[in-house]
């Protein structure tokens, strides 16, 4: 318990390490942080770290929008909506799709019953007994 601790305060030190990097670079911090969380994905100690996504949720999100919020220039905001709605949405949908497409065509036979299991949990909706199964695994 103690060694998953001390990874967790080493992975916020290098996530601050980061936002500060990209600071001074003048660089978008999620670009930064997407390529350096690739990047310790490859490291020994931290590949086999994971974070329960309701953590996540709970967490992490709630401040990051807040801090996001407080950045938004509204004017800017309500001068680009259109373009910003016009985008949102087909962008959205599309990734969606894309996702679709290449994860039942790229992943062997048996995955999709797993990514099925992932989404709906133990659902009454579940796609038959295997993706019951493959939803008790995601909690792990």
């Amino acid at each position: 318990m103690q060694g998953i601790f001390i990874q967790y305060i080493c992975l916020i030190l290098i996530i601050l390490g980061l936002v500060m990097i990209a600071n001074k670079l003048r660089l978008a911090y999620p670009i930064v942080l997407v390529l350096g969380g690739l990047a310790l994905s490859f490291i020994a100690p931290f590949s086999t770290t994971t974070i329960n996504p309701e953590l996540v949720f709970l967490i992490f999100l709630p401040p990051l929008l807040y801090e996001a919020a407080w950045q938004v220039s509204w004017k800017e905001f309500w001068k680009w909506r259109g373009l910003i709605i016009g985008f949102a949405f087909p962008i959205v949908i599309l990734t969606s799709c894309v996702i679709a497409v290449v994860s039942s065509a790229g992943l062997p036979s048996g995955w999709h019953y797993l990514t099925a299991g992932c989404r709906f949990r133990n659902d009454d909706h579940a796609t038959g007994q295997r993706a019951k199964i493959a939803g008790q695994h995601c909690r792990r």
